[in-house]
């Protein structure tokens, strides 16, 4: 997937207040009413300091989906491993440090997709828990949302092993590039929005 226009100025004012007005249309007591769990969760501020808190964040990010978990080929030591490699993430703030730690974070999130169902959706929750301001959820409602919002050249494909990552990196970066040219919001408000927007 080619990012909408590969240029940070793309991500800007009006085209977000588009997406802020498709959010405030979403009324999630219309349609099938779910206990949110989310605010439980991230109330907690999981550390991660062990491979156990890397398999206990792994296990409630998938209580939010509807697959059952099945960790790939991992052990105890490669998750402890990979841990190492996941606590980076909370560095990445900017859109300039996500660039600079293109490969690195590219590695790492295709590696730790083998510990979660090989999905890009399920890894990027579990970081998420750990880091709600700086990692973005990607899921079937911000895909939908953002291919309603973005041009067609923008869209995101049906996800597979060999796209997911690349898709996940460019939606951050695109948010990320948002944040930067705003200046009043933040990773969580943007990310909100597309979820909301997907819901409609």
């Amino acid at each position: 997937m080619k990012l909408y226009g590969s240029h940070k100025n793309d991500f800007n004012r009006c085209l977000y207040k588009k997406l802020a007005a498709d959010a405030s249309s979403y009324n999630p007591v219309q349609g099938k009413k779910i206990f949110d769990t989310y605010p439980y969760f991230i109330k907690n501020k999981r550390k991660l300091r062990t491979a156990d808190d890397l398999i206990v964040a792994i296990s409630i990010a998938y209580s939010w989906m509807p697959t059952m978990l099945d960790m790939y080929e991992q052990s105890e030591r490669s998750l402890a491993k990979l841990k190492k490699e996941i606590v980076r993430f909370k560095a990445i703030h900017s859109s300039v440090a996500l660039l600079k730690k293109e490969t690195e974070i590219k590695e790492t999130l295709a590696i730790f997709c083998k510990a979660t169902n090989n999905s890009v959706v399920g890894a990027c929750k579990v970081l998420h828990l750990f880091y709600p301001l700086q990692v973005p959820i990607f899921d079937r409602r911000v895909i939908r949302a953002w291919n309603k919002l973005l041009p067609a050249t923008a869209k995101i494909p049906i996800l597979n092993q060999r796209n997911q990552v690349n898709c996940f990196y460019n939606y951050w970066l695109g948010i990320l590039y948002w944040k930067e040219n705003l200046g009043h919001t933040g990773v969580r408000r943007i990310e909100k929005n597309y979820l909301n927007t997907g819901g409609i």
